[in-house]
């Protein structure tokens, strides 16, 4: 039991440990993308990405997968589909685990600035409200006619095993 145990616990840390090193190679090989000059008119990723996230006061950033698919959340933060494209108008929901990615969300405050980059350029974003709902208050991530980023992870963030509740950032894009 010991044994099986401890090799249940190696192969998780394995996984984190794996999905935390692709997260950052990647994330790195995106911005390096957006600052090389493209051969065509429209910047190309060498991964499979829609952007980067930052909060520059917690020395934070994850890369923004195309999906929250179980394989894109090991590997980053993931967009939430049905809801608007991070850096449009609407509302852009993006998921990511509680014990990886998104564990920085617990430090976040009120009027941090999120800074999105993607291949088109910089969106900022001001955090207005931070809030904790049950999975079923999925009006978090509805359509808004603002552009608007909406941050979710499970909570409570040291809990082991099912998390019971939702932890949500919202944030929307700061006026120039």
């Amino acid at each position: 039991m010991v044994g099986a145990g401890a090799l249940l616990i190696g192969v998780a840390v394995g996984l984190g440990v794996d999905g935390a090193w692709r997260e950052s190679r990647d994330r790195a090989q995106f911005e390096n993308a957006l600052h090389v000059e493209p051969a065509i008119s429209q910047p190309q990723s060498p991964v499979d990405a829609l952007g980067v996230l930052r909060v520059d006061r917690l020395g934070w950033s994850v890369i923004i997968r195309p999906s929250a698919s179980d394989a894109d959340l090991a590997r980053g933060a993931g967009w939430i589909g049905g809801t608007a494209v991070p850096g449009t108008p609407g509302n852009a929901g993006i998921a990511g685990h509680r014990d990886t990615f998104f564990r920085a969300l617990r430090h976040f405050k009120i009027n941090d600035e999120i800074s999105l980059v993607t291949g088109k350029g910089t969106v900022r974003y001001v955090v207005r409200e931070m809030k904790i709902v049950d999975p079923e208050q999925v009006e978090v991530i509805a359509p808004d006619r603002r552009t608007s980023l909406t941050l979710v992870t499970c909570y409570p963030f040291y809990l082991v095993g099912h998390a019971p509740r939702r932890f949500v950032v919202k944030a929307y894009r700061k006026q120039a």
